[in-house]
């Protein structure tokens, strides 16, 4: 493909994705005004004859109110997969707190799954474990935190199908919360609340904090706007679509639609599973409120990564962020897929392109120059996008405006 050709279609490509969600945000908000306007104009009906009489006696016309229904109890055990590559601090706390599950009463299998070839925390996990019936304790040789989901996925023998990072930690009521989301049969994922912990204390931010997950905020908002708490527009659901955890499914759905690839890319593998998947996703998501009481612990501290360190953040540099995004480029070019498909593709690239821009900035000096040439040499056309860190980008992504 020629350079100015492929720039051109990036370009584009953006451009549209755009143009998609300004309709989408106005189109909801005229919606809105003239439901608002149709009702301040309506008039009182006038009293009728048995009103009347009724008003005069002193006694209510009215019939008797009943009893809202409740919504009906989802009943079914939970699959939770965590995977993991070595000890740390935090795995046996990962464990308790899926344990802890107040849906386990309908059953709970615990999928620990060690990938890469250290059979020595293998065998000391399953000595810790092995008594208890409701954890299973699993192997691959691959080094590939995908590899140990595959593996959980094809275990997994409750109803409802859940992951957990080795490092993270679930409130006792998460998976019977977002449980009851499964009411509509239709329904095959439901993601929940998301808190991210900055310190070993354990401590999560409060809702509304800056240490918050924004997308989830936004998603749930447009969710609530839309009256329904459920959507079938994809592109509205992009900001969402982007972990493995926090969420729960329907484990039939998951075997039946989703694949599950090697992880090539460090810290990428959860954008492109949704990518790869983004078109077998059926029926409606559901999304929690970004402050409910139940919800996601994500520790975001240093030592918390049960991964290689060279795989993370400064310490792997520029060029895994460059090949994460030269992999969702050729998602986002590729004619043969659907314009949603492509739009999504594109909502990703705009974000791992804001990460690219954060860590040029960050640089100075040699290791800047190092790093704005290794961008202008990858090739890809999107680095438009990212390029001279973050002033030279699109106001759209310079302000952010994708997630308002």
């Amino acid at each position: 493909m020629d350079d100015a050709t492929g720039m051109d279609r990036a370009r584009l490509l953006v451009m549209l994705d755009m143009e998609r969600r300004l309709h989408r945000k106005f189109s909801i908000q005229a919606s809105h005004l003239g439901r608002d306007l149709a009702a301040a104009s309506e008039k009182p009906a006038p009293e009728g004859f048995v009103s009347r009489i009724a008003r005069l006696c002193g006694i209510s016309a009215k019939a008797p109110r009943r009893s809202p229904r409740k919504k009906p109890a989802v009943a079914g055990g939970c699959s939770i997969v965590i995977p993991t590559w070595r000890d740390n601090a935090f795995v046996r706390k990962a464990v308790a707190s899926c344990l802890a599950q107040t849906a386990g009463a309908d059953g709970l299998q615990i999928l620990l799954c060690v990938n890469g070839g250290d059979t020595e925390y293998f065998e000391r996990l399953r000595g810790e474990y092995g008594g208890d019936a409701r954890i299973e304790v699993l192997r691959t040789g691959r080094a590939d935190p995908n590899a140990a989901r595959r593996l959980g996925v094809e275990a997994a023998k409750m109803p409802f199908l859940a992951f957990v990072d080795d490092d993270d930690e679930i409130t006792s009521g998460f998976v019977e919360r977002l449980r009851g989301f499964f009411a509509d049969p239709n329904t095959n994922i439901a993601i929940g609340a998301l808190r991210e912990c900055g310190g070993d204390d354990g401590q999560p931010q409060s809702p509304g904090g800056s240490r918050l997950s924004r997308p989830d905020g936004v998603i749930a908002d447009t969710l609530r706007s839309a009256g329904s708490g459920a959507t079938q527009d994809r592109r509205e659901l992009s900001p969402v679509l982007s972990s493995f955890c926090y969420r729960l499914f329907r484990t039939a759905f998951f075997k039946r639609a989703f694949r599950i690839s090697d992880s090539a890319l460090p810290f990428a593998e959860d954008v492109v599973f949704w990518v790869e998947n983004f078109a077998a996703i059926e029926g409606p998501v559901r999304c929690d409120s970004p402050d409910a009481p139940e919800f996601y612990i994500r520790r975001m501290t240093g030592d918390s990564r049960s991964r290689p360190a060279s795989s993370r953040g400064a310490a792997a540099g520029i060029r895994p962020h460059l090949e994460c995004l030269e992999t969702l480029s050729r998602f986002a070019l590729d004619a043969g897929r659907t314009i949603e498909e492509r739009c999504f593709a594109v909502s990703k690239i705009e974000a791992r392109a804001g990460m690219i821009s954060k860590l040029v900035a960050s640089l100075d000096g040699a290791g800047k120059t190092a790093a704005l040439d290794a961008i202008r040499a990858s090739g890809n056309p999107f680095t438009f996008l990212c390029t001279e860190a973050s002033d030279s980008r699109p106001a759209s992504v310079r302000n952010d405006t994708y997630h308002k």
